[in-house]
Protein backbone atom coordinates (compact mmCIF):
# COMPACT_ATOMS: atom_id res chain seq x y z
CA UNK A 1 0.00 0.00 0.00
CA UNK A 2 1.48 3.23 -1.25
CA UNK A 3 0.79 6.63 0.61
CA UNK A 4 2.49 9.76 -1.49
CA UNK A 5 3.98 12.42 0.53
CA UNK A 6 2.94 15.86 -0.73
CA UNK A 7 3.74 19.55 -0.61
CA UNK A 8 0.29 19.92 1.81
CA UNK A 9 1.50 17.62 4.56
CA UNK A 10 -0.73 14.63 3.48
CA UNK A 11 -0.37 11.65 3.26
CA UNK A 12 -2.55 10.85 -0.24
CA UNK A 13 -3.59 7.62 -2.27
CA UNK A 14 -2.66 9.12 -5.57
CA UNK A 15 1.11 10.93 -5.99
CA UNK A 16 1.19 14.57 -6.56
CA UNK A 17 0.43 15.54 -10.24
CA UNK A 18 3.76 18.48 -10.31
CA UNK A 19 6.76 18.29 -8.22
CA UNK A 20 7.21 20.35 -4.89
CA UNK A 21 9.91 21.21 -2.53
CA UNK A 22 9.80 20.94 1.45
CA UNK A 23 12.95 21.72 4.20
CA UNK A 24 13.44 20.22 7.56
CA UNK A 25 13.79 22.41 9.71
CA UNK A 26 17.49 23.42 11.13
CA UNK A 27 17.01 22.69 14.93
CA UNK A 28 17.17 20.54 17.77
CA UNK A 29 14.32 18.29 18.18
CA UNK A 30 13.90 17.01 21.70
CA UNK A 31 11.48 14.16 21.94
CA UNK A 32 11.87 13.67 26.10
CA UNK A 33 8.57 11.11 25.29
CA UNK A 34 10.69 9.02 23.15
CA UNK A 35 11.20 5.11 24.10
CA UNK A 36 14.96 5.29 25.60
CA UNK A 37 17.58 2.91 25.70
CA UNK A 38 16.46 0.75 29.00
CA UNK A 39 13.30 0.65 27.11
CA UNK A 40 13.94 -2.26 24.10
CA UNK A 41 12.05 -5.23 24.55
CA UNK A 42 10.84 -5.00 27.84
CA UNK A 43 7.57 -3.62 29.27
CA UNK A 44 8.23 -2.77 32.79
CA UNK A 45 10.10 -0.09 32.20
CA UNK A 46 8.49 3.75 32.42
CA UNK A 47 10.14 5.42 29.76
CA UNK A 48 8.22 3.80 26.51
CA UNK A 49 7.42 6.21 24.02
CA UNK A 50 4.68 8.73 24.95
CA UNK A 51 2.99 11.50 22.62
CA UNK A 52 4.72 12.19 19.89
CA UNK A 53 3.12 15.68 19.55
CA UNK A 54 6.29 17.21 20.96
CA UNK A 55 8.07 16.55 18.42
CA UNK A 56 5.95 16.74 15.71
CA UNK A 57 5.74 19.96 15.93
CA UNK A 58 9.35 20.56 15.38
CA UNK A 59 9.23 18.05 12.75
CA UNK A 60 8.35 17.74 9.24
CA UNK A 61 4.83 15.67 9.17
CA UNK A 62 2.79 14.31 6.65
CA UNK A 63 -0.59 13.16 8.10
CA UNK A 64 -3.34 10.71 6.26
CA UNK A 65 -6.88 11.56 6.04
CA UNK A 66 -8.73 9.69 8.82
CA UNK A 67 -9.19 5.78 8.15
CA UNK A 68 -12.65 4.69 6.32
CA UNK A 69 -11.82 1.14 7.93
CA UNK A 70 -9.23 -0.45 9.97
CA UNK A 71 -5.87 -1.23 8.74
CA UNK A 72 -3.96 -4.09 9.20
CA UNK A 73 -0.08 -3.63 8.19
CA UNK A 74 2.49 -6.60 9.27
CA UNK A 75 6.15 -6.63 7.94
CA UNK A 76 8.61 -3.92 7.32
CA UNK A 77 7.28 -0.63 6.37
CA UNK A 78 9.71 1.73 4.14
CA UNK A 79 10.42 5.47 3.28
CA UNK A 80 11.09 6.37 -0.62
CA UNK A 81 12.22 9.78 -0.55
CA UNK A 82 14.31 12.17 -3.46
CA UNK A 83 16.85 14.18 -0.89
CA UNK A 84 19.45 16.90 -1.13
CA UNK A 85 21.37 18.17 1.84
CA UNK A 86 23.42 21.39 2.81
CA UNK A 87 26.04 19.41 4.57
CA UNK A 88 28.51 16.22 3.89
CA UNK A 89 27.33 14.38 6.83
CA UNK A 90 23.50 14.04 7.73
CA UNK A 91 21.16 11.87 9.37
CA UNK A 92 17.53 11.32 9.38
CA UNK A 93 15.46 10.10 11.70
CA UNK A 94 11.85 8.88 10.56
CA UNK A 95 8.92 7.87 12.94
CA UNK A 96 5.39 6.00 12.03
CA UNK A 97 2.53 7.38 14.74
CA UNK A 98 -0.99 7.14 14.73
CA UNK A 99 -3.07 9.94 15.85
CA UNK A 100 -6.39 9.52 18.38
CA UNK A 101 -9.24 11.33 16.62
CA UNK A 102 -10.43 12.21 20.05
CA UNK A 103 -7.36 13.32 22.29
CA UNK A 104 -5.15 14.28 19.35
CA UNK A 105 -2.09 12.66 20.75
CA UNK A 106 0.12 11.02 18.80
CA UNK A 107 1.41 7.72 19.23
CA UNK A 108 4.43 6.21 17.86
CA UNK A 109 4.50 2.31 15.90
CA UNK A 110 7.04 2.74 13.99
CA UNK A 111 10.72 4.50 13.47
CA UNK A 112 14.19 4.42 11.80
CA UNK A 113 17.22 6.22 12.45
CA UNK A 114 19.22 6.14 9.50
CA UNK A 115 22.61 7.81 8.28
CA UNK A 116 22.24 8.67 5.00
CA UNK A 117 26.13 8.46 3.95
CA UNK A 118 25.26 4.48 3.82
CA UNK A 119 22.22 5.20 1.66
CA UNK A 120 23.64 2.75 -0.87
CA UNK A 121 23.58 0.26 1.56
CA UNK A 122 27.16 -0.99 1.64
CA UNK A 123 28.23 -0.35 5.14
CA UNK A 124 31.84 -1.02 4.31
CA UNK A 125 31.55 1.82 1.84
CA UNK A 126 29.82 4.93 3.23
CA UNK A 127 29.47 8.05 0.91
CA UNK A 128 29.91 11.71 1.97
CA UNK A 129 27.08 13.45 0.17
CA UNK A 130 27.11 16.35 -2.06
CA UNK A 131 25.48 19.36 -0.65
CA UNK A 132 22.70 20.81 -3.07
CA UNK A 133 23.01 17.13 -5.19
CA UNK A 134 19.74 15.22 -5.15
CA UNK A 135 19.26 11.62 -4.43
CA UNK A 136 16.75 8.68 -3.73
CA UNK A 137 16.77 6.38 -0.83
CA UNK A 138 14.40 3.69 0.33
CA UNK A 139 14.38 3.37 4.35
CA UNK A 140 12.96 0.52 6.19
CA UNK A 141 11.14 1.39 9.14
CA UNK A 142 11.30 -1.43 11.92
CA UNK A 143 9.13 -4.07 11.57
CA UNK A 144 5.21 -3.98 13.05
CA UNK A 145 2.40 -5.93 13.59
CA UNK A 146 -0.40 -3.53 13.87
CA UNK A 147 -3.68 -2.39 13.25
CA UNK A 148 -4.66 1.35 12.39
CA UNK A 149 -8.08 1.59 13.89
CA UNK A 150 -10.92 3.44 11.61
CA UNK A 151 -10.97 7.06 12.15
CA UNK A 152 -7.20 7.33 13.18
CA UNK A 153 -5.18 9.28 11.01
CA UNK A 154 -1.16 8.48 9.91
CA UNK A 155 1.25 10.29 10.50
CA UNK A 156 4.86 10.38 9.10
CA UNK A 157 7.30 12.72 10.89
CA UNK A 158 11.12 13.77 9.64
CA UNK A 159 14.02 15.43 11.47
CA UNK A 160 17.43 15.42 11.19
CA UNK A 161 18.07 15.11 15.28
CA UNK A 162 15.84 13.84 17.53
CA UNK A 163 17.63 14.51 21.72
CA UNK A 164 18.23 12.89 23.84
CA UNK A 165 17.57 9.47 22.15
CA UNK A 166 20.15 10.00 19.28
CA UNK A 167 23.17 11.52 19.74
CA UNK A 168 23.09 15.42 17.75
CA UNK A 169 25.13 15.57 14.82
CA UNK A 170 27.49 17.88 14.97
CA UNK A 171 26.39 19.82 12.28
CA UNK A 172 22.87 20.12 11.73
CA UNK A 173 21.31 19.71 8.26
CA UNK A 174 18.91 21.16 6.23
CA UNK A 175 17.20 18.70 4.02
CA UNK A 176 15.19 19.47 0.70
CA UNK A 177 12.34 16.76 0.34
CA UNK A 178 11.00 16.68 -3.38
CA UNK A 179 7.37 15.36 -3.91
CA UNK A 180 5.67 14.12 -6.44
CA UNK A 181 7.47 13.53 -10.04
CA UNK A 182 10.80 14.56 -10.98
CA UNK A 183 13.04 13.64 -13.39
CA UNK A 184 13.59 9.53 -13.45
CA UNK A 185 14.06 9.48 -9.31
CA UNK A 186 10.95 7.34 -7.41
CA UNK A 187 7.90 9.18 -6.32
CA UNK A 188 8.49 10.24 -2.20
CA UNK A 189 5.78 7.92 -0.80
CA UNK A 190 5.27 5.65 2.64
CA UNK A 191 5.17 2.26 2.08
CA UNK A 192 2.74 -0.19 4.09
CA UNK A 193 3.25 -3.83 4.03
CA UNK A 194 -0.60 -3.98 4.45
CA UNK A 195 -1.82 -7.93 5.85
CA UNK A 196 -5.38 -8.34 3.84
CA UNK A 197 -7.70 -10.89 5.48
CA UNK A 198 -7.16 -14.50 3.94
CA UNK A 199 -9.53 -17.20 4.09
CA UNK A 200 -7.25 -19.15 6.86
CA UNK A 201 -7.78 -16.79 9.37
CA UNK A 202 -10.92 -17.95 10.37
CA UNK A 203 -9.41 -20.82 11.56
CA UNK A 204 -7.41 -18.75 14.04
CA UNK A 205 -10.17 -18.94 16.79
CA UNK A 206 -10.06 -23.17 17.22
CA UNK A 207 -6.65 -22.87 17.74
CA UNK A 208 -7.03 -19.96 20.37
CA UNK A 209 -7.24 -20.63 24.04
CA UNK A 210 -11.05 -19.96 24.84
CA UNK A 211 -9.95 -18.87 28.29
CA UNK A 212 -9.68 -14.54 28.24
CA UNK A 213 -6.71 -14.84 30.85
CA UNK A 214 -3.78 -14.18 29.66
CA UNK A 215 -0.80 -16.90 30.93
CA UNK A 216 2.75 -15.86 31.62
CA UNK A 217 5.81 -17.70 33.09
CA UNK A 218 6.16 -16.54 36.80
CA UNK A 219 10.23 -16.98 37.17
CA UNK A 220 9.66 -17.04 41.38
CA UNK A 221 8.69 -20.48 40.69
CA UNK A 222 11.64 -21.36 39.23
CA UNK A 223 14.25 -18.50 41.26
CA UNK A 224 12.26 -17.81 44.52
CA UNK A 225 12.91 -14.06 45.59
CA UNK A 226 11.87 -12.25 48.65
CA UNK A 227 11.91 -8.65 48.11
CA UNK A 228 13.64 -6.91 51.59
CA UNK A 229 13.80 -3.64 50.16
CA UNK A 230 11.14 -2.28 47.72
CA UNK A 231 12.98 -0.53 44.44
CA UNK A 232 11.52 2.88 43.20
CA UNK A 233 12.32 4.93 39.76
CA UNK A 234 12.44 8.35 38.76
CA UNK A 235 12.43 10.02 35.70
CA UNK A 236 12.97 13.96 35.50
CA UNK A 237 13.36 16.69 32.56
CA UNK A 238 14.38 20.06 32.97
CA UNK A 239 15.74 23.21 32.10
CA UNK A 240 18.70 24.31 33.97
CA UNK A 241 20.95 27.41 34.11
CA UNK A 242 23.94 26.99 33.53
CA UNK A 243 26.97 29.78 33.02
CA UNK A 244 27.31 29.23 29.27
CA UNK A 245 23.59 29.58 29.23
CA UNK A 246 20.11 27.15 29.78
CA UNK A 247 20.40 23.63 29.13
CA UNK A 248 18.06 20.61 28.31
CA UNK A 249 18.62 17.93 30.99
CA UNK A 250 16.97 14.49 31.05
CA UNK A 251 17.85 12.43 34.28
CA UNK A 252 16.51 8.77 34.74
CA UNK A 253 17.09 6.97 37.97
CA UNK A 254 16.05 3.59 38.70
CA UNK A 255 16.29 1.75 42.25
CA UNK A 256 15.92 -2.08 42.01
CA UNK A 257 15.81 -2.09 45.65
CA UNK A 258 17.36 -5.26 47.31
CA UNK A 259 16.30 -8.89 46.55
CA UNK A 260 17.03 -12.25 47.68
CA UNK A 261 17.42 -14.91 45.22
CA UNK A 262 16.62 -18.32 46.86
CA UNK A 263 16.83 -21.76 45.25
CA UNK A 264 19.65 -22.20 43.62
CA UNK A 265 21.38 -19.05 44.15
CA UNK A 266 21.38 -19.72 47.72
CA UNK A 267 20.63 -16.72 49.07
CA UNK A 268 22.01 -13.91 47.29
CA UNK A 269 21.59 -10.75 48.28
CA UNK A 270 21.64 -8.43 45.06
CA UNK A 271 21.35 -4.41 45.34
CA UNK A 272 21.26 -2.02 42.31
CA UNK A 273 21.17 1.31 41.59
CA UNK A 274 21.44 3.00 38.25
CA UNK A 275 21.35 6.82 36.86
CA UNK A 276 21.15 7.96 33.15
CA UNK A 277 21.35 11.86 32.64
CA UNK A 278 21.58 13.37 29.35
CA UNK A 279 21.85 17.10 28.41
CA UNK A 280 22.17 19.64 25.79
CA UNK A 281 21.94 23.41 24.74
CA UNK A 282 19.74 23.65 22.21
CA UNK A 283 21.20 26.17 20.00
CA UNK A 284 24.91 24.01 20.04
CA UNK A 285 24.43 20.45 18.51
CA UNK A 286 28.31 19.83 20.15
CA UNK A 287 27.21 20.86 23.89
CA UNK A 288 25.25 17.19 24.01
CA UNK A 289 26.24 15.46 27.05
CA UNK A 290 25.66 11.82 28.25
CA UNK A 291 27.15 9.68 31.52
CA UNK A 292 25.65 6.50 32.98
CA UNK A 293 26.06 5.15 36.53
CA UNK A 294 25.57 1.74 38.38
CA UNK A 295 26.06 0.46 42.16
CA UNK A 296 26.12 -3.41 42.41
CA UNK A 297 26.23 -5.04 45.76
CA UNK A 298 25.83 -8.44 46.29
CA UNK A 299 25.88 -10.60 49.34
CA UNK A 300 25.63 -13.61 50.75
CA UNK A 301 25.93 -15.76 54.62
CA UNK A 302 27.42 -18.94 54.20
CA UNK A 303 27.99 -20.57 58.04
CA UNK A 304 28.06 -17.27 59.36
CA UNK A 305 30.18 -15.37 57.34
CA UNK A 306 29.03 -12.79 55.47
CA UNK A 307 30.69 -12.48 52.14
CA UNK A 308 30.13 -9.66 50.07
CA UNK A 309 31.50 -7.43 46.98
CA UNK A 310 30.16 -4.37 45.48
CA UNK A 311 30.80 -2.89 41.38
CA UNK A 312 30.75 0.36 40.72
CA UNK A 313 30.94 2.05 36.99
CA UNK A 314 30.46 5.25 35.13
CA UNK A 315 30.93 6.38 31.70
CA UNK A 316 30.88 9.72 30.20
CA UNK A 317 30.60 11.12 26.41
CA UNK A 318 30.74 14.31 24.97
CA UNK A 319 31.89 15.92 21.76
CA UNK A 320 33.73 19.16 20.55
CA UNK A 321 36.03 20.17 17.84
CA UNK A 322 40.19 19.25 17.50
CA UNK A 323 42.19 22.56 16.21
CA UNK A 324 41.62 21.46 12.74
CA UNK A 325 37.77 22.06 13.07
CA UNK A 326 36.89 18.71 12.94
CA UNK A 327 34.22 16.86 15.46
CA UNK A 328 35.62 14.20 17.94
CA UNK A 329 34.34 12.08 20.76
CA UNK A 330 35.44 12.28 24.36
CA UNK A 331 35.03 9.30 26.45
CA UNK A 332 36.00 7.78 29.99
CA UNK A 333 35.04 4.43 31.32
CA UNK A 334 35.60 4.04 35.19
CA UNK A 335 35.59 0.60 37.04
CA UNK A 336 36.02 0.03 40.80
CA UNK A 337 35.22 -3.76 42.11
CA UNK A 338 35.40 -4.41 45.96
CA UNK A 339 35.41 -6.95 48.51
CA UNK A 340 34.48 -6.63 51.99
CA UNK A 341 36.62 -7.62 54.77
CA UNK A 342 35.72 -9.84 57.83
CA UNK A 343 34.72 -6.16 59.15
CA UNK A 344 32.47 -5.24 56.42
CA UNK A 345 34.90 -2.77 55.19
CA UNK A 346 35.16 -2.55 51.76
CA UNK A 347 38.69 -3.37 50.14
CA UNK A 348 39.96 -2.26 46.15
CA UNK A 349 40.06 -5.45 44.12
CA UNK A 350 39.89 -3.45 40.72
CA UNK A 351 39.99 -0.04 39.94
CA UNK A 352 40.53 1.15 36.22
CA UNK A 353 39.71 4.33 34.23
CA UNK A 354 40.05 4.02 30.48
CA UNK A 355 39.51 7.29 28.55
CA UNK A 356 39.98 9.34 25.03
CA UNK A 357 38.79 10.53 21.97
CA UNK A 358 38.74 9.06 19.14
CA UNK A 359 37.16 11.42 15.40
CA UNK A 360 33.63 11.76 14.28
CA UNK A 361 34.13 9.90 10.98
CA UNK A 362 30.79 9.30 9.43
CA UNK A 363 29.05 11.29 12.44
Amino acid sequence: MLLHLSASGRLLAEPPAQAATLQTPRRIVVATTMLENGSWGRSDDDDLPGDQREADRDSLTFDSLPLEEDLDVFGFPSVVLTLASDVPKAVLVLRLCEVSPRSRASRLVSYRFFNLCFRSGDMAQPERLKPGEVFSVRIPLNVIGHTFRKGWTLRLALSTSLFPVLWTPPDLAVLTLTTGPLDSFPIAALVLPRRVPRQQDGAMASLLSPESAITCIDPNLHVPTVTRRPGDQLRRLETVQTPAGPRIRVEKSKDAGAVLYQGLLQDLLVEQVSQEIFSIDPADPLSHRGQTSMVTTMEREVDGRVWKIRCTTHTALSSSRDSAGDPVFHYQARLQAQIADSRGRYQNFVNRTLQGSLPRTWY
